[in-house]
């Protein structure tokens, strides 16, 4: 099989209908979670390498912006999981 073939309409469809509609919302929730997280970690990280850059407390700040991207990405995940268990827990097959 070749790569060209993977990238035509008609396979990229006919791949999505055999996915189940409740694992298709699943991994569009956690992919929007996981890129929160990057960017929470990765602006707050550069905002810190410049604050770090001013002030002359190199790498403090970054490692400080890092961290509490990382901790605010992790309390997102969690809030949309919960979020998403609650939501699932109320619909009916």
């Amino acid at each position: 099989m070749k790569a060209a073939h993977l990238l035509q309409p008609q396979f990229l469809k006919t791949q999505l209908e055999m996915l189940d509609p409740k694992k298709l919302k699943i991994m569009i929730v956690m992919g929007n979670a996981a890129l929160t997280k990057a960017i929470l970690m990765f602006g707050l990280g550069w905002g810190g390498y410049k604050l770090d850059q001013k002030w002359g407390t190199k790498p403090w700040l970054m490692f400080l912006g890092v961290l509490i991207g990382l901790g605010l990405g992790i309390w997102y995940i969690l809030l949309l999981a919960n979020r998403f268990n609650k939501n699932n827990g109320q619909e009916s097959d």
